[in-house]
Formats: C-alpha cells, structure tokens, sequence
C-alpha cells in the first residue's frame, strides 16, 4: 500500500469530530501524506482489487457485493481527496465519511480479520499487509494450539443461533463473558444458575471448512461476580465466568486449553495482540449495518483470527481493563486476548467496544481479575482456577 497514514487521519478527524477542535492535527498528519490524486488513486485501487478478490474466491462472487465494494472504494476516495481539498472539514462533518474511512483502515492490512481454516488463519481471506502468511508461519504451531481452545456458544433459540465466544482453560472449563451466561442461563434462588434448553460449546464453525469439533454441553457455572451486566458497558463489573463442561461425548480430538497469565507486564502500548472468537450479527434493530458489514455477513458467526495493537483506554481507570484496536463485532464477546509472545498463555478476555468518534475494543486483564470473587461461595477467581487445574503461568 502507498504512504498514506489513513489511521492517523482517521484519529485525527474523529477527535475533530468529538470535540469541535481545530483540524491542525490533520493538517499535520496531511503534510507526512503524499494526497496527490494519483496516490489516493492507487491507494484505494488497491484495496478495492483486494475486495473483489476476496468476494470472487470466498464470497461466491455475487454481483451485490461487487457493488458495496464500489461504494466503499469510491466513499473512501471522496474522504481522503477532502483533506486534501479543504484540510479535513468536510470529512469532519460527514459521520459517512468518517465510516469510510474506518472500513479502509480495517481493509488495508493494518487491521485484518482473518477467516479459520482447517485450524489455521487462512491469509488470502483478508488484505495482510504485515500480518502475511511468514508472520503466522512463524507463530505456528502455537496459534493452531490458541485456535483449537475457542469455541462458539450456540442457542437454538435463537435466530442466528449462536451467543458468543468462549476458550478453554483446564480439563471441561472455559471462561466467557458473564453477559453471555445471563443469556443462555437463568440464576436460582440459591445463587446457582440454571441453563436453557438448546446450548452448547462446538469448536469448529470454521466458514466453509470444518464445521465441528467436539461439541460440549455445560453443566455448571463454578465462579461469576455479583453483579448483573445491563446493555451498557461498566467498566467497574467483572464480565467475566467460569463454566464447567460435561465430559465430551467422544474422543476424537485431544482436549486443548491455554495456560492463563497472572502476570500483567504484557500490557504495552502498541505491542501485538491477536483475538480469536466469532464475529457475529449484532442484535436485531441495534443499528443499520455498515457497508463493510454488508459485505462480510455470511460470514457471521464463523471462526476468525485478528491481529491488531493494545491501545491506551480513553475515560478508562480500572485497572483490569486494556483496550485494542483489533477487528471484533457483537459475537465476539468472550473472545481471548493473545500476545503475540506468548501464544500459550490466555491474557486477556474481550468483552466489548465502544462507538462513535471514541470507538474502542475492551478486555478484561486477567491478571488484574484474580483476587475477583464468586458471588456464592466468596472463592476468589485464583483459587476457582486452580482448583479447576487450570494452569497458572
């Protein structure tokens, strides 16, 4: 790709956006930018050949989606000639060219969201820039190892049929997000939970590769904070659970699980990180999709890798909370945080994002959530995980 910064002008303009400031920032984003025509030119001609080479080879070639990749090509030409034609001001004022934008900056390699293959990241499903097959070569068989431990919560009931995302850290345990649970199971009077006809864990979902793997049923949640979380994101509540599964109906495959990391020295600004789990549908009428969306929705719900960057928190103070700039949606939630020098170890555990001109993806340090305790036996999450043999690395 050309040497057009498109996150920084995209931080650029959405701080803009967020606070009425001036755009001197983007000028000066603009001035290490070659945004000659011919650049911004080659820049999205690159990108939009990208895009219907991949709706060609994995998206069954449909005529619909060669027309979103048009529209994203052309908006995202429209948003980058603005900064060059009027400093950034109608980009600032266009919420449509500010998505543009995004969808580039997710689209040019920086950010990819790499569909799973037979247990591998298969590379020719996003445009990889850095992240290109070398790079996962030399991290495998670590991150076939990481893939093999996450699996997709189904529902039955629900129209998508499926949740979100959980992995497995010790024989029949696996920790997700406790907005999940509160979805796929019901609490008792006695403080227990109860859980609904129809759910169940399957490692596979792979998007036209292997479909399961060892499904599991589940038995018992062993560890969940007090507190109920609501539509909102808190950052003061642990979204965090431990389930027990039943013992799988087969031994086909070897049981995986990640060693957890009780060590928080891992969090630096701009280190690497990948998170695994299902991007999904977002809730029905939760908002309309955008064209990068449109585009990939058949593949909701489908096992995917992506690699990105640990980002500072902005408005954040807890201390068990790190922020990225990985590619997630809605069925992510219960997804786990990898770095990348430490393949074996679960990190982090994604359990949100925020929108608008402050967009972010949340994770809950693991580390940090150690001395959290259960609502109803008062164990901390340390002691659950241990006597869970969970492995503490």
């Amino acid at each position: 790709m050309s040497n057009i910064n498109v996150q920084a002008l995209l931080d650029s303009a959405r701080e803009a956006a967020r606070t009425g400031s001036s755009l001197e920032s983007i000028g000066r984003v603009e001035s290490h930018s070659d945004l000659s025509i011919g650049n911004i030119g080659n820049h999205i001609d690159g990108i939009y050949g990208e895009l219907n080479r991949i709706i060609k080879d994995y998206l069954d070639n449909d005529d619909k989606l060669h027309e979103i990749a048009s529209q994203i090509a052309g908006n995202a030409k429209k948003a980058l000639e603005s900064v060059k034609i009027d400093g950034g001001k109608t980009l600032v004022e266009s919420p449509r060219m500010l998505e543009s934008l995004e969808v580039i900056v997710k689209l040019d390699g920086k950010m990819p969201s790499f569909m799973v293959k037979n247990g591998k990241p298969d590379v020719l499903s996003s445009p990889a820039c850095a992240w290109s097959e070398d790079y996962w070569q030399a991290a495998s068989p670590v991150v076939e190892h990481a893939i093999r431990c996450v699996g997709r919560i189904n529902a039955t009931y629900e129209d998508a049929g499926y949740l979100g995302t959980g992995f497995q850290i010790a024989p029949d345990k696996i920790i997700t997000n406790r907005h999940v649970l509160q979805v796929m199971a019901d609490k008792q009077g006695n403080g227990t939970w109860k859980f609904r006809e129809g759910v169940n864990i399957d490692f596979g979902h792979e998007y036209k590769a292997t479909k399961s793997i060892t499904p599991r049923e589940f038995k018992s949640v062993v560890f969940a904070s007090d507190n109920m979380i609501g539509n909102y994101i808190d950052h003061k509540l642990l979204d965090l659970v431990v389930i027990e599964l039943e013992p799988a109906a087969a031994q086909d495959y070897p049981e995986y699980y990640l060693k957890v990391n009780t060590s928080a020295d891992w969090v630096n600004l701009e280190d690497q990180v990948y998170i695994i789990g299902y991007p999904g549908r977002p809730p029905v009428g939760m908002y309309e999709f955008s064209l990068l969306e449109k585009l990939f929705q058949s593949t909701f719900g489908c096992k995917r890798i992506a690699p990105g960057f640990i980002t500072r928190p902005k408005g954040v103070s807890e201390k068990w909370t790190m922020a990225h700039d990985a590619t997630t949606l809605f069925g992510n939630s219960g997804s786990v945080v990898i770095h990348k020098n430490d393949g074996l170890l679960a990190a982090g555990l994604h359990y949100g994002g925020s929108s608008g001109t402050t967009r972010q993806n949340y994770a809950h340090i693991l580390a940090e959530t150690l001395s959290a305790k259960d609502a109803r036996t008062g164990q901390t999450l340390a002691d659950c995980l241990e006597a869970s043999q969970a492995i503490l690395g």
